[in-house]
């Protein structure tokens, strides 16, 4: 007859293995939740009452992020329902990483209007660039959108 602490130790083991293997396959799955190009600049970090922390490197991922925070919830939850995941938390890396160097920023034309020259100098100061293509596409739809609803 076997101790009731071998027992429950055999127990405990396999459940932190089976632990250890839904958190290992956690971890892994952003990149096919998230997508390879998201995935290239953000990571998931921990998941804390049921929250998951996601970092990216740039606040304009993290907006990217919250751009498709439902998509990326709904992918999760769908992958790993016994985690019972409730919102994600997003967070830029700590101060004492280093990241790119931004580029110097190109000369403004004269005939550019100031609230375009503004965004350009906004674009101009980010690093990354498919980043800066991505929002420079987004804030096109954007204004796009609102341009259409002012003429409607």
């Amino acid at each position: 007859m076997e101790k009731a602490g071998d027992i429950l130790r055999a127990l405990l083991n396999r459940d932190q293995g089976e632990k250890a293997q839904l958190y290992g396959a956690f971890f892994r799955s952003w990149e096919r939740v998230a997508g390879e190009q998201l995935a290239a600049h953000s990571s998931i970090q921990d998941i804390r009452n049921g929250s998951v922390v996601v970092e990216a490197d740039h606040p304009g991922w993290l907006q990217m992020i919250q751009l498709r925070q439902e998509e990326l919830l709904a992918g999760l939850r769908l992958r790993f329902p016994e985690l019972n995941i409730q919102g994600l938390r997003l967070q830029l890396p700590l101060q004492g990483k280093p990241g790119p160097r931004p580029r110097a920023p190109e000369p403004r034309s004269a005939s550019e209007a100031p609230e375009a020259a503004d965004r350009r100098d906004a674009l101009d100061r980010i690093p990354d660039g498919e980043l800066r293509r991505l929002l420079e596409s987004l804030g096109k739809r954007i204004r796009g959108q609102s341009d259409g609803q002012k003429s409607s």
